[in-house]
């Protein structure tokens, strides 16, 4: 039985938990039909689940390790995959969540980062109160604040996504502000 799965804008959206007991079969045919190569799927899969990421990487066009502008982020970036220079990781690449150019060690960790993983950095997402209003109020981020910052940040990251999954942007900025 396939997981519940939600499709948001022609994406499909997974909860990695609920895949656990599916990815865990023997059967690796059965679990790739999970996921058909004319659908982009996105998989939330929790940071120490490290057997559950292992067994969909076979699958995956892409890993997105998303990092959040802390110090305890930065503690852990040899933990996303043991054994493994996090800068040497095959697939991977990483994104800033919540960045915010007020703060100092945001600002450092920004720059970090980028010069860390170089193009292997492929974006922030500015901190923006409009998004916890918006969930708030059940609203789109595009209804609710359609001038909010991370609609152009969220327009690029979609186009350097397709990109590293060999799939043709279209213009993402336009799309996505245009919602």
């Amino acid at each position: 039985m396939a997981p519940a799965t939600l499709v948001v804008f022609g994406v499909a959206l997974s909860n990695g938990d609920a895949l656990r007991k599916i990815s865990a079969s023997d059967d690796p045919q059965s679990v790739g039909a999970l996921f058909p190569a004319d659908r982009v799927t996105i998989i939330d899969v929790a940071a120490g689940d490290h057997d559950l990421k292992a067994r969909l990487m076979a699958f995956a066009a892409l890993h997105i390790c998303v990092l959040a502008p802390s110090a305890a982020s930065l503690a852990i970036l040899s933990q996303v995959e043991p054994g493994t220079a996090t800068v040497d990781l095959a697939n991977t690449v990483f994104v800033l969540n919540q960045a915010d150019d007020r703060l100092r060690l945001s600002r450092n960790i920004t720059s970090f980062l980028a010069e860390l993983f170089g193009s292997n950095f492929i974006g922030t997402v500015r901190r923006d109160e409009a998004v916890n209003e918006s969930l708030a109020m059940l609203q789109q981020v595009s209804r609710f604040a359609p001038a909010s910052v991370i609609r152009t940040d969220i327009a690029v990251l979609t186009s350097a996504i397709l990109l590293r999954c060999g799939l043709t942007p279209v213009d993402a900025t336009a799309t996505v502000l245009a919602r």
